[in-house]
């Protein structure tokens, strides 16, 4: 910037003044531009119909707002304009020889629906009002299409509402034919597994590994002690002569013999001869039987009898020693007792898991199922409400009408902005050039710059002949821009009344 914001005005004084007759036509050209870009540009007609969104509403209190067709507010401005953009309505306007001209090939037909579609407007209007607006050039086709418009959206809307309607209903009853299907499945597999697995539950199951476990500890105990019995009464029946132990040994042998043969008569009573106990039982008596032969063989001495203390002891040891195989069998018994319940333990968890995933699959279908009894109960009386007219309908309030001016920038806009902007069109450009000229027009600017000092600067001596000339050009021009507006004035308003 070659002058100080200072200086800035005078030298644009300066320099309008040494180009004045530039300024002049340049006045005259850029005012006499906006005037031809008022002529030339082009306009846009846009004729509005309103419709009137009827919903009365009447069926949402009855329904308890279950109900969506009465109960949902949907952005219903959104909702027409995509029914007017659809092809459906446009290619029947595309018919229209006397404003599309003659239609003969697809690309015709799409570029006359892409036309239209960026020539239609919807705005909403309060609540329950829509303006549906069409823009063209020529206001009559405006005022046609924005008719037919209004008129193909009512009838399009009021034939498709039912079949919507009917379609959706229709749609949602074979989604609830189909999941009943799978519901009714899901029951069937369920009953059919629970048959089939019946190994009682698993607090029944716990509570059985909790007792065996109970009596395999205490039989484990009682075998403990009757062990340690038994070796308390083998010390004491230990003490007596060689004949007195064999005595002893024959008489456990025949008191043993005898309480597994009442051990086994019992039992007979109750079981068959292959049942595992009675099986075990014999076999025990057997081999009794034949160490007491085999200890008579050997010493038919020891068959004498003894004292009755030492007899006594004969019997208490034997008693004990049967005890401590009746534990043993039994811990047995319990123990293989406790692998099948633990083995019936895995088989109730599995059963649990698959009935779970049986059961969440039937719960699941269930919910789905459920819900589409709502919609199509909801769409019962959608469809019903639209039988009987008491659906949203779209009534004509405000027909449309011819466009009488343009929307937008209208010719005297440009008219009211053609003479300012030529006035203002050299000041710029002055002001503009004094900021870009590298040409020094300020001694402080240049003292500023340089840092070297300005003593003093000398202005241009103007003559007095110069000054006349001046003074006779400035008047010339101010005449000349004053007829120059005049004329503005009039052809502008010719053409503005002629109705360009």
């Amino acid at each position: 910037m070659a002058v100080a914001i200072s200086d800035l005005p005078s030298e644009v004084v300066k320099v309008l003044r040494a180009r004045k007759w530039t300024w002049f036509f340049l006045f005259l050209l850029v005012a006499t531009f906006v005037l031809l870009i008022g002529v030339v540009f082009p306009k846009k007609y846009i004729s509005h119909a309103v419709i009137k969104i009827d919903d009365p509403n009447l069926i949402n209190p009855l329904m308890n707002d279950k109900a969506p067709a009465a109960h949902q507010r949907p952005d219903r401005a959104a909702a027409i304009l995509d029914v007017l953009n659809s092809r459906e309505i446009l290619l029947q306007l595309a018919d229209l020889e006397e404003i599309f001209g003659e239609v003969k090939t697809p690309a015709d037909e799409e570029r006359v629906v892409q036309e239209m579609r960026l020539n239609i407007s919807v705005e909403k209007q309060g609540k329950e009002y829509v303006k549906i607006g069409y823009a063209s050039p020529d206001p009559e086709h405006a005022f046609i299409i924005a008719q037919k418009l209004t008129q193909l959206l009512i009838d399009v809307t009021s034939s498709n509402k039912r079949e919507d309607v009917r379609a959706a209903y229709e749609f949602i009853d074979k989604q609830v034919r189909a999941y009943q299907s799978q519901i009714e499945a899901s029951e069937r597999r369920l009953k059919e597994f629970l048959a089939s697995k019946s190994v009682g539950s698993e607090a029944q199951v716990s509570n059985k590994v909790i007792d065996l476990e109970r009596q395999i500890e205490e039989t484990r105990l009682a075998k403990q002690e009757a062990e340690t019995q038994a070796r308390v009464l083998r010390s004491k029946v230990g003490g007596g002569s060689d004949n007195q132990q064999e005595q002893g040994q024959y008489a456990r042998y025949e008191d043993r013999i005898l309480s597994l043969q009442q051990q086994l008569d019992t039992l007979r009573l109750s079981y068959q001869e292959s049942y595992p106990d009675i099986v075990s039982l014999k076999q025990q008596i057997s081999e009794l039987e034949g160490l007491r032969d085999q200890l008579r063989a050997s010493n038919p001495g020891a068959v004498s009898p003894a004292g009755p203390g030492f007899r006594d002891l004969q019997t208490e040891l034997l008693a004990t020693e049967t005890r401590i195989e009746t534990l043993g069998t039994r811990l047995n018994s319990l123990g293989q007792l406790l692998e099948l319940e633990q083995g019936r333990m895995e088989r109730v968890q599995d059963t649990r898991a698959k009935v779970s995933e049986l059961t969440r699959d039937y719960e699941v279908n269930k919910e789905i199922y459920d819900d589409l009894l709502q919609r199509r109960e909801r769409a019962r009386v959608s469809l019903r409400i639209d039988v009987e007219g008491y659906g949203v309908n779209y009534v004509l309030h405000e027909s449309a009408r011819l466009p009488r001016e343009p929307s937008g920038l209208a010719f005297y806009h440009f008219a009211l902005a053609g003479l300012p902007l030529g006035l203002l069109a050299p000041f710029a450009i002055a002001i503009a050039f004094c900021m870009v000229d590298p040409r020094v027009r300020s001694a402080a600017l240049l003292h500023e710059n340089t840092g070297v000092p300005v003593l003093s600067h000398i202005q241009y001596l103007v003559t007095p002949y110069e000054e006349r000339k001046n003074r006779s050009k400035t008047r010339t021009i101010i005449i000349l821009s004053i007829f120059a507006a005049v004329a503005y004035i009039v052809v502008a308003w010719f053409i503005y009344a002629g109705g360009v």
